[in-house]
């Protein structure tokens, strides 16, 4: 007898074995069910998970946060009670455990990390059928989290500290203003009202202020947080540029009737210069040399635009280049050397309207070359890496879309940073050369956002997720 019940007991014994190997074994069937979310299904996810009461709560407090969709929430009802199963992407690939049951709704789940002084961790399950967060938990530090989701082509959150601090315009209140942010992108602060032309703000040389041409036509100051607004001078601008010493801001802009000219405005006085006066002449896209020396600026002489150089007191204007047609984007090399500019021929279009070439003028000499030679292709919005060794900047270089494009400061080693269904422009580097701030818009929904990237075009994250908002013209400070 005493034989027979140990025999039952390793019987017993082993069936359970089997039976526990197989209830931890994937149900794979369900795998190919699974699938990451699309780009609309990642931003509405968060804007679900970001109108709970708890996130709205800590939101309101903080207006900062990062957020990632992170894992997949698995969700069933039984006889008893809800149950729900939190699972990170790493787990699910392998396959759902068997112990889920057929029956199970799987739900992205959204990881909100709010920053300091609250440091709260909120995880939200997304019912994207119904529009409605099904599951919220607050997770309070120290508790550990699970793992995120590998990297890919756009994730929502920055990791590695970046310097500097990123503006850009936003018409989230209806009309544009220029807002400041961290470049992990918290901290969004509302500095101004801005007048709507591309070129009419731009940083301090230390990275404390912010120059603009207001929706007054006043010449504006204002610190980086958004405090100690002032006006300097009435000026209807349509480009601005601040010198290197920091002394003065140069801007084209009309007072009297007639044509633009280049002014100079003292930042302690307000004192306003007149350095061009040429009632019949159009002057216009400035910029400094890195020494505070001289003023490059384009002067229009119909049916020719002259790249002209002068002291920055308005003495010994000389032309250094002309070209057929409409020259845009001054901006000086680091170095001092040659001046980048955008050219086109008015009337002449390719498939998607203006061709523009992004070329060089040697300043020493006046000699110039093409860095971008094309009769198809829309090439702009130049900038310049802080080493002054490479040059980014946007190309229509396929059917529609705007494209971020990086090349060697000599035109050679061409490379795609970006691609896609959405249109990635106007490019600004960080002042440590290692990554990139851009607008990016489209398809869907509606609106443009702020972007970030390393300088090899990887680990692009959005800053801003502002559905049927747009977000767009970032720039970053020199420091």
């Amino acid at each position: 007898m005493k034989k027979l019940i140990v025999l039952l007991v390793i019987v017993l014994t082993v069936l359970l074995l089997i039976t526990s190997v197989i209830a931890c074994q994937p149900r794979t069937q369900q795998v190919e069910n699974l699938r990451w979310l699309t780009e609309d299904e990642k931003e509405k996810a968060i804007n679900i998970a970001l109108s709970t009461p708890e996130a709205a709560m800590l939101l309101d407090e903080q207006n900062v946060y990062n957020a990632e969709v992170s894992w997949v929430a698995i969700r069933w009802e039984h006889s008893t009670a809800a149950e729900l199963w939190i699972l990170d992407y790493d787990i699910v690939a392998e396959g759902i455990p068997e112990s889920v049951p057929e029956s199970a709704v799987i739900y992205p789940m959204v990881y909100l990390k709010f920053g300091e002084p609250i440091e709260q961790h909120l995880m939200v399950a997304v019912d994207l059928e119904t529009g409605k967060a099904v599951w919220v938990e607050l997770l309070e530090p120290p508790k550990k989290l699970p793992k995120t989701v590998p990297p890919t082509d756009e994730a929502t959150s920055l990791s590695l500290p970046t310097p500097g601090k990123i503006a850009f315009i936003s018409d989230r209140e209806g009309k544009p203003f220029i807002y400041v942010m961290n470049p992990d992108g918290s901290n969004p602060t509302k500095i101004g009202s801005w007048f709507g032309i591309a070129n009419t703000f731009c940083w301090s040389p230390d990275g404390t202020k912010i120059a603009f041409i207001d929706a007054d036509n006043w010449l504006c100051l204002v610190g980086a947080d958004g405090k100690n607004l002032s006006r300097l001078a009435e000026i209807p601008s349509y480009s601005i540029s601040w010198s290197p010493d920091g002394g003065k801001i140069a801007a084209s802009g009309q007072i009297a009737a007639g044509c633009l000219d280049i002014y100079t405005v003292d930042v302690d006085t307000g004192k306003l210069k007149n350095l061009t006066n040429t009632p019949d002449m159009e002057e216009w896209w400035l910029a400094w040399s890195p020494d505070s020396d001289k003023i490059a600026f384009v002067a229009y002489n119909p049916p020719n635009c002259d790249i002209s150089l002068m002291d920055a007191d308005g003495n010994n204007q000389t032309t250094i280049a002309s070209e057929y047609g409409i020259c845009e984007e001054l901006t000086w090399s680091p170095g001092g050397e040659e001046i980048s500019y955008v050219w086109y021929t008015e009337g002449e279009t390719g498939p998607e309207g203006i061709c523009r070439d992004v070329c060089l003028v040697d300043t020493r000499d006046g000699s110039k070359v093409k860095l971008t030679d094309s009769p198809k292709y829309d090439d702009r919005d130049v900038s310049w890496s802080p080493d002054g060794t490479k040059i980014a900047f946007s190309s229509r270089r396929q059917v529609v879309n705007m494209q971020i494009y990086v090349m060697n400061a000599d035109g050679s080693q061409l490379n795609n940073l970006t691609a896609g269904e959405s249109s990635n422009y106007l490019p600004s580097w960080s002042p440590d050369g290692k990554r990139i701030v851009f607008t990016r818009s489209g398809p869907h929904p509606a609106g443009k956002d702020i972007c970030i990237m390393d300088a090899d075009g990887s680990n692009v994250t959005k800053l801003t997720i502002t559905p049927n908002i747009d977000d767009y013209l970032a720039l970053w400070s020199p420091q």
